[in-house]
């Protein structure tokens, strides 16, 4: 599977909630940052865990992706979400979001590994969310 395939199932799990089809996408041993800070996830079923935490708590979900760029058996892909996620809000604020401060945006990229056969071995993910607003992405992003 090529890199542009890859983040097109990303995307589809993503969207469908589905931590089932997201570790499909990644090497058994694959070690994922899912935040800067934060120890890693190793391994498929980690990464199913985190997922499925992650994902329970969304709704309105827009999603987008950039043009991957390529080095190699790396990519890193631009990423662009607004979506509602009062839970998340409040694990990060400490406070319960009131009626239409629950949107949140969540740009930032992805730096991605690759084996031959295109599945992910490592994935990173730095990002910068905004509580309280649901924010367009600028003119050109993601080319």
């Amino acid at each position: 599977m090529d890199r542009t395939e890859w983040i097109a199932r990303y995307a589809r799990a993503w969207r469908e909630r589905s931590p089932e089809d997201v570790v499909e996408l990644f090497t058994p041993d694959a070690v994922y940052f899912y935040s800067p800070t934060a120890a890693p996830r190793v391994g498929r079923e980690q990464i199913a865990a985190h997922w499925k935490r992650s994902s329970d708590t969304f709704a309105d979900l827009d999603l987008r992706f950039g043009e991957p760029v390529r080095e190699g058996d790396r990519a890193t892909v631009e990423m662009w979400a607004t979506m509602r996620d009062p839970a998340w809000h409040e694990r990060r604020t400490g406070r319960t979001p009131a009626a239409g401060e629950d949107w949140m945006t969540f740009p930032g990229i992805l730096v991605l590994r690759f084996t031959p056969e295109g599945l992910c071995s490592e994935h990173r993910e730095y990002y910068n969310i905004v509580f309280g607003e649901k924010i367009a992405p600028p003119p050109g992003w993601g080319v």
